[in-house]
């Protein structure tokens, strides 16, 4: 298989930062439309209790967003370092390890949600007027935080492989996948909030295709090594040091998820007028 290998160390500093940074914020903006687009069908087209619902469950994004970024950033990390190398077999074991990492931890995580739905939803701040709507959302997205793991994953390792601009647009097509299909199930079917969190699910399933699809083929680190031995050098590199510092960021961000949803949750499905909050005369 022929390989080919950015180089890094040509060329001026400058436009190469412009090259790859100005993608990879695009790609956090796209990102970030995961968050609202189901809010926006749901709010407009099935009432404030079924809003209130997918809100309550907004931490959700973020722990799966933090557990993907402490295996990918930190073996894209390494894949760049040798890519520069020019060492293939490296490169391939990082991305090996990175995607084992992955979809172990989310994986886990998903385990995890399913087992305690309740407990984590009553922490969320949900109440006895969401929770109907809140348990199937939560139910139905638990199932897809492997695929949000992967789409990350994917979407990291495109970009440092030299190809930014494919890199933002495998992020793209999930969050245009996701808003097609919420139309579909929401408006067309009017599934509500189990179409919601089925758009979700299947929008980011799109990424990974695309990148297996696109990219692999004629990718460097597409000869992935086996399971076995995957698993066994999961832990080679410190993918985890590296990818802490990209990875722990998102844990506050769901911190303040929770801290706003919670707060706000108790007036879930009343009227605005009666959410108006009063203020003492001065």
């Amino acid at each position: 298989m022929q390989t080919t290998h950015v180089d890094y160390y040509h060329g001026k500093l400058f436009p190469m930062i412009l090259k790859f940074s100005i993608p990879a914020a695009i790609s956090l903006l796209i990102t970030a439309i995961y968050n609202i687009v189901d809010r926006i069908f749901v709010g407009n087209f099935n009432g404030t209790s079924a809003l209130a619902g997918l809100s309550v469950c907004f931490p959700l994004s973020y722990m799966m967003m933090a557990f993907a970024l402490l295996c990918s950033a930190g073996g894209s990390t390494f894949f760049s370092l040798f890519s520069g190398q020019k060492d293939s077999e490296k490169m391939n074991l990082a991305f090996g390890n990175a995607m084992t990492l992955v979809c172990g931890l989310e994986i886990l995580l998903s385990v995890f949600l399913l087992l305690f739905p309740d407990w984590l939803l009553m922490i969320f701040g949900v109440t006895k007027t969401s929770y109907p709507y809140a348990i199937l959302y939560y139910r139905i997205v638990a199932l897809g935080c492997l695929f949000q793991g992967l789409s990350q994953l994917f979407c990291d390792f495109v970009r440092v492989s030299g190809k930014p601009i494919l890199g933002m647009c495998v992020t793209g097509v999930g969050a245009v996948a996701n808003i097609l299909l919420d139309a579909l199930f929401i408006i067309v079917f009017d599934w509500g909030v189990v179409g919601a969190a089925s758009a979700t699910v299947l929008g980011s399933c799109c990424p990974p295709c695309l990148a297996g699809t696109w990219s692999l083929p004629t990718a460097p680190w597409c000869a992935l090594p086996n399971p076995s031995s995957a698993c066994k050098n999961a832990c080679r590199f410190p993918s985890f040091p590296a990818g802490l510092r990209f990875g722990w960021p998102k844990w506050p961000w769901a911190l303040s998820a929770w801290c706003i949803t919670a707060s706000w949750a108790p007036t879930a499905g009343t009227p605005p007028s009666a959410c108006t909050p009063s203020f003492p005369a001065l």
